[in-house]
């Protein structure tokens, strides 16, 4: 085993910094080996950072190679700066069977070295490249950060038929806030191809498959915004495509989301969301015999937060039996359609809402009732009491203490949750479950937690089946 590190002695290596690692472990045979070079030069108009490192990891008869490339790039002015971050990652596997307890030093650190610096090996079993670039453009003065995203992946695989996967996608953020309030809307697309009896040898055959394979495809670059959730055209071209040995997939996507600052007006937040947030899709795909699906979806969420409204200490003191409160909920709508918005295909309608009430620092009540509407005889909704408080003492923990005495030396913390909760489901049966369950956590000094809890619940349906379920647990934590 062998490391290498340079220190900043002298003014070239105060920008340069170079690292080599070889660990060899001929017990559980695996080894490790790792360069990586970091560059930061001098500049004073703009700030630059330039990462490589490759290494080479050998366990369980498989070599993986890894290959990390990151330059990073900033131009900043009084008003504006200007950021560039560019990432490429590629990755291959290989079987291959050494003896680590036989070979010598040298030829092992040689075998793994030529293969962390490989372009690529014709018998890997997989390679995948992944290469993406983020440009960022911040106007401080009006909060104002648009980005730009590209990224490109090729994925290849030798199985029994070799086949490799390509995506690629491209999206564009446009975030702003105005006051204490947020908006951000966002365009991104992808197309995904998979393509079978392919043989590419190395990395520089699978990047130039890659844009072949994008230049065949040209019109993805063509496609105007919002018109693409819209145009037959796309759907037209994806079927017309020659799916011999591959399959194609476009999917597009605008998201507008508003969030604001809870603030103090916690009345007010029972009614207008803190978030919402309305997402606009289509997905097109094509298989390999030919048959295509084109799905639109409209999805839309809202979520609330509200705290301390009518307690003792809220805002207006309606209720004095308990200190504060707090109410959560979220709601979402989807729906997906076929024939380009004409006709709904399914619909999932989903919420959520929650009220807990502080009787004290650690006694709480809380409620809550979610639901889940897929289509007409596929639904549930639940509803659920939670009573969870701090207790003195308990019979169990007395009886344990009497045995193990040791146990009074520390601060013992007794915590006691109860739930009551009602379920009505439709499965194409409708069935009706209502529950009990009982929870003791005892927390003895900082490193020993025990916690019991017994359950029951029983379930009917329609057709008068019953069934009916008793659960006891018993679990110990210790943290060291």
């Amino acid at each position: 085993m062998h490391k290498i590190k340079s220190l900043p002695l002298n003014n070239i290596f105060k920008y340069f910094h170079i690292t080599e690692n070889f660990i060899l472990n001929r017990q559980s045979e695996n080894v490790l080996k790792q360069n990586s070079i970091k560059i930061t030069p001098p500049l004073r108009i703009t700030t630059t950072n330039l990462f490589f490192e490759t290494q080479c990891i050998y366990e369980n008869n498989l070599k993986t190679q890894n290959v990390n490339i990151n330059l990073d790039f900033s131009f900043p002015s009084k008003n504006f700066i200007y950021k560039l971050e560019t990432k490429l990652f590629a990755k291959q596997n290989e079987n291959e069977t050494i003896d680590i307890t036989k070979n010598n030093y040298f030829n092992l650190y040689k075998n793994f070295t030529q293969f962390q610096f490989s372009t690529g090996k014709e018998n890997s079993i997989l390679r995948n490249e992944i290469f993406n670039i983020k440009q960022t453009f911040n106007f401080k003065n009006i909060n104002f950060a648009p980005y730009i995203y590209l990224e490109a992946k090729n994925n290849f695989i030798k199985t029994l038929n070799e086949s490799t996967q390509t995506n690629t996608i491209i999206k564009l953020v446009l975030p702003f806030k105005i006051k204490k309030n947020s908006f951000t809307f966002s365009l991104s697309k992808e197309m995904q191809t998979n393509d079978l009896n392919v043989n590419h040898k190395n990395y520089f055959n699978d990047a130039n498959e890659y844009f072949n394979t994008i230049s065949k495809q040209n019109w993805f670059a063509k496609t105007i915004p919002f018109a693409d959730l819209f145009s037959k055209n796309i759907s037209q071209i994806i079927s017309e495509n020659n799916f011999t040995n591959n399959t194609l997939t476009y999917f597009t996507s605008y998201d507008f989301t508003l969030k604001r600052p809870i603030g103090n007006n916690g009345i007010i937040n029972l009614f207008l969301p803190i978030s919402s947030s309305l997402t606009l899709s289509r997905d097109i795909q094509n298989a390999k015999d030919g048959n295509t699906t084109d799905i639109n979806q409209i999805k839309t969420t809202f979520a609330f937060t509200s705290l301390n409204c009518f307690g003792k200490f809220g805002q207006r003191k309606v209720f004095t039996f308990y200190e504060q409160d707090e109410y959560i909920a979220a709601y979402s709508i989807s729906l997906k359609f076929n024939e380009l918005f004409t006709n709904l295909d399914s619909y999932l309608i989903t919420g959520y809402s929650g009220l807990s009430l502080y009787l004290k620092k650690y006694n709480i009540v809380s409620s809550s009732i979610d639901f889940q509407f897929i289509e007409k005889n596929l639904w549930n909704a639940k509803t659920s009491l939670t009573w969870k408080r701090n207790i003195p003492s308990s019979f169990i923990i007395n009886t344990i203490i009497n045995i193990v005495p040791s146990l009074t030396e520390s601060k013992i913390n007794l915590e006691r949750k109860n739930i009551l909760y009602y379920q009505i489901s439709d499965y194409k049966l409708i069935s009706h479950t209502i529950g009990i369950s009982h929870e003791l956590k005892s927390q003895f000094g900082k490193f020993f937690t025990l916690t019991g809890v017994i359950s029951m619940d029983t379930k009917l349906n329609e057709e008068n089946n019953i069934m009916f379920e008793l659960i006891a647990s018993l679990i110990g934590k210790i943290k060291f």
